[in-house]
């Protein structure tokens, strides 16, 4: 198979998650893998250069393998402008086999997917299920042969035609534009709210400038191009050993100084490809200069959002997850595609002040728990090089529900175990084990 390979790691050739793609160079020799650097090409391809030489890239391949290093949930911002840069010039995968494999702590692997797959089905590609792997797992023999044994499944799926269904080709995005209709309201200093916003929509400004005006509280605007972003996180970790970022273009004194110093943050954006645009996505990948401190938890948040929400459930995941994640109260998500979007914007301001009055605290469900517990148990192992990770989560009290430390509760399970094996004890464990669990609860139901 002619495997042409988009690299959509910002580290370029000293991509960890392209070494996989070597090992399977150096087992596949039958293969002939060729390989686009996003970072190198992104700069030409947005001004429209190299058009011709991607086409004929994607034209002679038989598949095409997308590889990238999760950040954030989702793909790092520099493949997500890719996609984009594609889609402004005419360029698709016109039918082509395109898979994906990632290299990550697994950390919302499955939300970053999703998303690609989207994308690649906006782009009229013909998707085979992707593969993704821990960072150290090529390190491993189980990790190399499920690797191989993925690659083999990926040749299996070309030579049989076969790919994944979409529901449609391209999911519907609204049509519909929203028109401003509010009037100021006075506003109180006690609280400030933040609106980051893309430019450049006019029916996301309309429903921003009534949101601003419905809210009780002083609200500002601040549009996300010009913050001064020079690029996307460039996955170097320095501000894991060092606590500052690499890129040295003011951001990271914007962010600290001012945005994460308001009450409360909204995010508003248009749907883009079924995601967010590349624009808020760099926004979110340069906030890794924090690390994996949820430095805002307890500051709720919100989206305002042109497109049909409802349509992207993999989207709707993905800020479900960063809320929970970063123990931030989710008071709702408008978009205008809405069936009252007026009133949602209204629900939304009234939520949000609840929140910020009642100090509201976000829901530790599924996404906020697992996610946490990933990075807790990450940070613990690499607390040598993670300082300030460490010392927020130990501060945080994080480790103190770590199995190893809850040794009271281990010995206790332990001699149950053994009672259990009494014969007569086990035919009376169910109604023992259902009683004595009540029986912890009666202090606050009785």
């Amino acid at each position: 198979m002619k495997v042409f390979v988009i690299n959509g790691s910002p580290k370029g050739d000293n991509s960890v998650t392209l070494q996989s793609i070597k090992y399977l160079k150096k087992c596949f020799t039958d293969d002939e893998f060729g390989v686009y650097g996003v970072a190198k090409k992104l700069y030409s391809l947005k001004k429209g250069d190299g058009i011709d030489e991607l086409k004929k890239e994607i034209e002679k391949s038989d598949i095409i393998l997308v590889s990238y290093p999760v950040y954030t949930f989702l793909a790092p911002s520099q493949l997500h402008a890719f996609f984009e840069a594609m889609e402004d010039n005419g360029i698709d995968f016109c039918g082509k086999y395109v898979t994906q494999f990632t290299t990550s702590k697994r950390f919302f692997d499955v939300t970053a997917h999703s998303a690609v797959k989207n994308a690649v089905a906006a782009l009229k590609g013909r998707f085979i299920d992707g593969l993704s792997a821990d960072m150290e797992d090529l390190l491993k023999k189980n990790g190399r042969e499920e690797l191989t044994e993925w690659w083999k499944y990926v040749g299996f799926c070309v030579e049989n035609e076969i790919c994944a269904d979409f529901d449609s080709e391209e999911k519907p995005q609204s049509t519909k534009k929203y028109v401003s209709v509010k009037e100021q309201t006075e506003k109180s200093e006690d609280k400030r709210i933040l609106v980051l916003s893309e430019r450049g929509n006019d029916s996301l400004d309309a429903m921003v400038k009534d949101f601003c005006a419905v809210t009780p509280y002083v609200t500002d605007v601040m549009y996300v191009e010009d913050l001064g972003m020079k690029n996307g996180c460039l996955g170097c970790l320095k501000c894991t050993l060092f606590n500052h970022c690499a890129i040295n273009d003011g951001f990271e004194e914007k962010l600290n100084g001012t945005i994460n110093r308001y009450d409360a943050i909204v995010t508003a954006f248009g749907v883009r490809l079924h995601t967010v645009g590349s624009e808020i996505k760099k926004f979110y990948d340069r906030q890794f200069v924090n690390g994996h401190r949820p430095v805002t938890a307890d500051s709720p948040c919100g989206y305002i959002i042109s497109g049909n929400i409802e349509k992207e459930s993999a989207l709707k995941q993905y800020l479900e997850a960063k809320s929970a994640v970063g123990g931030n109260p989710l008071c709702g998500i408008v978009c205008d595609a809405d069936k009252d979007t007026e009133k949602e914007i209204e629900n939304l301001s009234r939520k949000l002040c609840y929140a910020l009055e009642s100090g509201l605290k976000a829901n530790t469900n599924f996404y906020g728990k697992g996610g946490t517990v990933i990075f807790r148990d990450m940070i613990f192992v690499m607390r040598g090089l993670m300082k300030e990770d460490y010392a927020y989560f130990k501060s945080h009290g994080f480790f103190d529900g770590m199995p190893h430390k809850q040794k009271g509760k281990i010995i206790v399970i332990k001699l149950l175990g053994l009672a259990a094996r009494n014969k007569k004890i086990n035919e009376k464990m169910p109604d023992m084990m259902t009683k004595g669990m009540l029986k912890m609860y009666e202090k606050y139901t009785k």
